[in-house]
């Protein structure tokens, strides 16, 4: 079951980071848009806000899948062979280095979006999910150290 949830974790990544590669050529491209009169400049911020917004969904999906992950790990260390456990460690730590750098994605993103509204519900879940990351990955390494320490 292990490595079939490494994969799943895997393949989505892979499939996020086209869309990552999209949205940065689109930014670029609204950020060359003309902006002589007020009616364009109107325009080209609309269309870069709108970027920034689509930009930002990526790394915030890897936080959620991140996430679930961290999820996974958490049970596997209670089924994991004991002489194993340290790589269900490591897979945690690994899974919670993923989330912490997709974090940072999304909060740069964040510091350029106008619309509060957007910002707000994104770092009311951004801050939700930490709070949820940081108690798994102390469950996870607090289980793999009592089963290390048996």
């Amino acid at each position: 079951p292990g490595s079939s949830a490494g994969e799943l974790f895997r393949q989505a990544c892979l499939q996020e980071r086209e869309p990552d590669r999209v949205g940065d050529a689109l930014g670029r491209a609204r950020v060359r848009m003309p902006r002589y009169n007020e009616e364009e400049k109107k325009q080209r911020t609309s269309a870069i806000q709108s970027a920034l917004e689509k930009a930002t969904d990526v790394p915030l999906r890897i936080v959620r899948c991140s996430l679930g992950l961290l999820e996974y790990t958490n049970g596997l260390v209670k089924i994991a062979n004991p002489n194993l456990v340290t790589d269900v460690g490591v897979a945690g730590l690994l899974a919670n280095a993923a989330l912490k750098g997709a974090m940072l994605n999304v909060e740069i993103n964040l510091n350029c979006i106008q619309s509060k509204e957007v910002v707000n519900t994104v770092k009311e879940e951004i801050e939700k999910t930490l709070v949820r990351a940081e108690k798994l990955i102390y469950d996870i390494m607090k289980k793999v150290k009592d089963i290390m320490h048996k």
